[in-house]
């Protein structure tokens, strides 16, 4: 179980470096490319929790 857990963590983490890779080439609003939706194509098959997420706020915000 704890190889189950690490998997998660890793892949969230990675969901939430490449929503940090999409607001920083976008100037007003987050441009998703087909890149990008490639991407949640794939992790959608690999993370079952990955809806959790599909928000993309500016870290401001989580502070605040």
């Amino acid at each position: 179980m704890l190889v189950l857990g690490a998997a998660r963590v890793t892949l969230e983490n990675v969901a939430l470096r490449q929503q940090l890779a999409v607001l920083q080439r976008s100037i007003d609003r987050p441009r998703l490319r087909r890149r990008d939706r490639n991407f949640w194509a794939w992790l959608a098959r690999c993370w079952e929790g990955w809806r959790a997420s599909l928000l993309i706020v500016q870290p401001a915000a989580m502070l605040a």
